[in-house]
């Protein structure tokens, strides 16, 4: 009882993150990947392309290019617009401008297995096998991201222009925004 208090006590002060449930605007551009495709290195480059004269580190990229499962709602909000937003989602037709990350599914296998072993969430000794054997929640996600890709890639075929696959579009697309 105490706990959906405070829960609902987040959600009317804008404290929560809205994860997938976020406003958004038509003016928002997307970073969207699966986890351990190079969002973060991604969001980096564009961070300092938008902010040329401030040095981007860890303490501030979140503030840059916010995301939407780790900042809260009022956060979001006081971005000021346009917005880039960082997100591992996957396809949501709202988003009107976006940037996939796509990356070979087996290097994010072997990133996520060094990224686990970095924050001991593998048991010592683990082996690359044995994360790829137990991950049957990363194939529906992978899976589902791979129809984001898919749905990508049939709005470039159709000729539209909100989508943006190619990582040597990802600098005009910034710099238009701007």
């Amino acid at each position: 009882m105490l706990r959906r208090a405070i829960v609902e006590a987040k959600r009317v002060l804008g404290l929560h993150s809205p994860g997938r449930n976020l406003a958004v605007f038509p003016d928002d551009t997307f970073l969207v990947s699966f986890p351990k495709s190079g969002n973060t290195w991604a969001r980096f480059l564009i961070a300092n392309l938008v902010r040329p004269n401030e040095k981007i580190d860890f303490s501030n990229v979140n503030r840059v290019i916010p995301g939407p499962e780790v900042t809260s709602n009022r956060d979001l909000m006081r971005v000021p617009r346009p917005r880039i937003v960082k997100s591992h989602q996957y396809f949501d037709p709202r988003y009107k401008q976006v940037i996939y990350i796509a990356r070979d599914p087996r290097d994010v296998v072997v990133s996520q297995y060094y990224f686990q072993r970095k924050r001991k969430l593998l048991a010592m000794g683990s082996r690359l096998q044995n994360l790829s054997a137990n991950s049957s929640r990363a194939k529906l996600v992978i899976t589902d991201h791979g129809e984001s890709m898919s749905a990508a890639g049939s709005l470039r075929a159709m000729g539209s222009r909100d989508s943006c696959c190619c990582g040597t579009k990802i600098w005009s697309r910034i710099r238009r925004a701007n």
